[in-house]
Formats: C-alpha cells, structure tokens, sequence
C-alpha cells in the first residue's frame, strides 16, 4: 500500500492526475510483533517446549562469551582471509550487513580508536553517518587485516580487489558456520541483536544505544527493554514482597 501511494502520489504531481489517493477508511491487517529476543538456552527451551524453530532462531542473541565462542570457530575454519575480520568487525559494533558491505578504508580511525558507519535506514531522504568506538580486540584485528587486505575500495575485498555484495556475505556467513552449532543462526544480525542485548543487560542508557546502533522508532526499542535490569520486578517485589 505504501508502495502503491508513493506511485500515485508521483502521478499526481507529474502526470496530472487529480484524485486523491483513496485510501480513507482503508482497513489493515495487524502486524505479528516478533518475539523478544532470548538467549540460547530460552531458545533451545521454547523449541523444546514446540515452537517453530525458524522463528525462534530468527530472535536469538549471543552472550559475550558465546561471540568469543563463535569467532574462535571462525577464525579457525579455511574460509577466504577477509571473513574473520567480517564477523569481528560485525560482533564489536553492531552493524547491519548493508553497513558491512560498505564501509570503507578510511572509516577506520586506528589512532583515535572509531569507526564510522555509513547509514541508509536512519533518514530515507539522506545518507547518514554515526561513529562506533572500537573495543581494544577489534582495533587489534583491524588493524592487522589493513595490513593485507586487497586494494579494493571497500574495507572487506576479496583479495584482488573486487567488492563483495550483500548476497555474497550472507553466503560466506553460512560457510563460515557450517558444521557447526552455530550454523542455526540466521544471519548477519544476530550480531546486532547481540550487541544492543549485551549493553541493555548491562543498564546502559537507551539513548547511548540508539547512538551507537542507529534505532530510531520505539518498536525497535521496545524488543530489547525486557533485557534492561529488570526494575518492574523490584518494584513488584518492595509491594508485594
């Protein structure tokens, strides 16, 4: 529907087309919210317990010590060299695939320890940017992948240079899981959720996530808050006992 008043509202202002979009009274179709995200062990459980494993994985976030897990595994596997830099890189700030793809050389700033991420969802009439610190571990691995990646000019190149598309992350992000326990994980944004997850179960404040992440409407919000140090329960508690 947005797609079909978008075109309309262009034929009225090029075409001469007079009527309004009708679209008053129009009824739509409620939208399923997807679960809130859960850790590992919730997921195994709901599972368990009969929910369909596709949509329980598809809300899944890693634990710390499950991320170091999981690159452990990837940078052991013989996959092409720009690939566990990739995982890193996408673990230690949280961004989306699209943000990945194309970053570039220069957006590492080694000496003053950021990066800036190129956006395209914050603002849908400009391209946006916001800067992520780096964690000392993902300073030290890209700072050794700027040392031999290829002379392309995205930051994460195939080693002769050619820029590598969103399909083809998506496939190396299966290759570099399989045969493994992680191979379940649906894809580039389990990251994500792992990121904004381990900042919200540590209290940091909303508004310095949405910073570093990029959210900006109230349902994306809203499917982390259950992760934040649980105050409804402590008030319930200083009530009820």
């Amino acid at each position: 529907m947005v797609s079909l008043r978008t075109a309309w509202n262009w034929a009225r202002r090029h075409l001469g087309l007079v009527e309004e979009f009708p679209g008053t009274g129009l009824d739509y179709a409620k939208i399923e919210e997807g679960l809130p995200f859960m850790t590992w062990d919730e997921a195994e459980a709901r599972i368990a317990a009969g929910d369909n494993p596709e949509d329980i994985w598809d809300c899944i976030y890693l634990r710390p010590e499950e991320i170091t897990e999981l690159l452990e595994w990837v940078k052991a596997r013989p996959v092409s060299p720009w690939v566990y830099p990739m995982f890193v890189f996408a673990a230690h700030t949280g961004v989306r695939r699209s943000e990945i793809v194309r970053a570039l050389p220069s957006d590492v700033d080694l000496p003053g320890g950021v990066v800036t991420i190129r956006e395209k969802k914050r603002d849908k009439t400009k391209l946006t940017t916001r800067r992520v610190p780096m964690t000392p571990f993902l300073k030290r691995v890209l700072a050794d992948w700027m040392k031999k990646r290829g002379k392309g000019r995205t930051l994460f190149c195939k080693m002769n240079g050619k820029e590598i598309t969103p399909r083809e992350a998506h496939n190396y992000f299966q290759r570099g899981l399989r045969v493994s326990k992680w191979a379940v994980l649906k894809g580039w944004h389990v990251f994500r959720h792992s990121f904004i997850s381990a900042l919200a179960s540590k209290g940091v404040d909303q508004r310095i996530i949405d910073d570093l992440v990029g959210h900006s409407t109230e349902e994306q919000r809203r499917r982390y808050r259950h992760l934040f140090p649980d105050v409804k329960q402590q008030a319930m508690l200083r009530v009820f006992g």
